[in-house]
């Protein structure tokens, strides 16, 4: 199994890009080549510590909603 950690979005993304399905195809991609590869059993962490001021994928308090509808995509 391999563990690891990952923002949801690329340095300069934001939230809302996420949340309008922006990066739909980088996910898709990278669940592909996992499988591919023989990793269909990988954990993902994605934003973790989201709550966190140090993360460049931090959720602000105007964020809040983009971060539920990321996630849910």
């Amino acid at each position: 199994m391999v563990l690891g950690s990952t923002g949801i979005f690329p340095r300069g993304g934001s939230w809302a890009q996420a949340a309008s399905g922006a990066y739909d195809q980088h996910w898709l991609t990278l669940g592909q080549r996992l499988v591919a590869t023989g990793q269909e059993n990988a954990v993902l962490r994605g934003a973790h510590e989201f709550n966190g001021d140090w993360f460049h994928y931090g959720v602000d308090q105007g964020e809040v909603q983009d971060f539920i509808v990321s996630w849910r995509r």
